[in-house]
């Protein structure tokens, strides 16, 4: 049983991690240099690097850690590469 005040320990080859992250209610699974269109983020421009903290699980094939309702201490690192609009439905 995962114990927040031990940390995690995150696997030697960091190609094979992924997390669950939550942005403006929606959860999406992430991995390095997946790519998530996600809802207007104010404040951030383009080329901007930003850090999400709200990570709801991290795992590998061996291993997961689920959040009670986070992992404490897990951070996802993002890049802000386009803002769009797209049709009104």
């Amino acid at each position: 049983m995962h114990h927040p005040e031990e940390g995690i320990t995150l696997p030697a080859n960091p190609d094979e991690t992924f997390a669950v992250i939550r942005i403006k209610g929606l959860q999406y699974k992430v991995s390095k240099d997946d790519r998530v269109m996600s809802e207007l983020l104010e404040d951030f421009e383009v080329g901007t690097q930003i850090e999400l903290e709200d990570v709801l699980l991290v795992g590998t094939k061996d291993y997961t850690c689920v959040g009670r309702p986070q992992v404490k201490s897990a951070r996802v690192f993002a890049t802000v590469e386009e803002t769009s609009q797209t049709e009104k439905v």
